[in-house]
């Protein structure tokens, strides 16, 4: 899991740069961070003087990733689950991921059967926190073709899914999500389950399109 370490004198920093079990990065700004938790760092090092930062310590409470693939038709590859509707794949970043975009491959692979279609230089991420909660939400440059979208939904089995944690595989319009919000019904590609998107995507969504240029 990402952590940030608020440090404050200079044996400390050593110390911290020193260890061998753990990668960390000293950050001065916003935008240094997401490019450090980008490349894979686990480990934040805030000095002291940045403790009154009130957006790097937003962003101490990173707990998820999450994956938001998008095709050349400007769908968003969205997964059924039971006690949330449709939303992107993703989840909570265990300990023994080795970076956050490992976090983001293995919840794929587990909500989708298929491994990311796409290498991890295609992709760009972002920061985002709502209530407390933060989450890196990774989103691809280089836009789904139809032939791996059509790969995603052939390979996708919901018997082998770990956990049951998803049923049904489908894409949504990203139009449709930004201005219908959660009145629209969304049925599944492979098994046809029919549900709402997951109330938190359209807000998502529109903070991707607001803060980010990829998508």
């Amino acid at each position: 899991m990402a952590r940030i370490h608020i440090i404050s004198d200079v044996a400390q920093r050593k110390r911290y740069r020193a260890s061998a079990r753990i990668r960390t990065v000293e950050v001065v700004s916003i935008r240094r961070m997401q490019d450090v938790l980008r490349r894979g760092a686990r480990h934040i090092v805030l000095s002291r003087v940045q403790k009154k930062n009130k957006n790097l310590n937003k962003m101490k409470n990173i707990k998820n990733v999450g994956v938001f693939l998008i095709d050349e038709k400007n769908r968003l590859l969205v997964v059924h689950s039971a006690h949330r509707g449709f939303n992107p794949p993703g989840g909570r970043i265990e300990q023994y991921d080795l970076d956050l975009f490992a976090a983001a491959e293995r919840e794929f692979e587990e909500e989708t059967n298929s491994k990311l279609p796409i290498s991890q230089k295609f992709f760009e991420s972002c920061f985002y926190s709502h209530r407390g909660r933060g989450a890196i939400l990774f989103y691809n440059t280089r836009r789904l073709l139809p032939a791996e979208c059509a790969e995603l939904v052939k390979r996708y089995n919901r018997a082998l899914i770990k956990g049951a944690e998803t049923d049904d595989v489908g894409f949504v319009a990203i139009d449709k999500i930004v201005n219908e919000s959660r009145s629209f019904w969304i049925t599944g590609l492979k098994y046809e389950v029919r549900d709402r998107i997951a109330g938190f995507v359209p807000r998502v969504m529109k903070y991707l399109l607001r803060n980010t240029s990829g998508v």
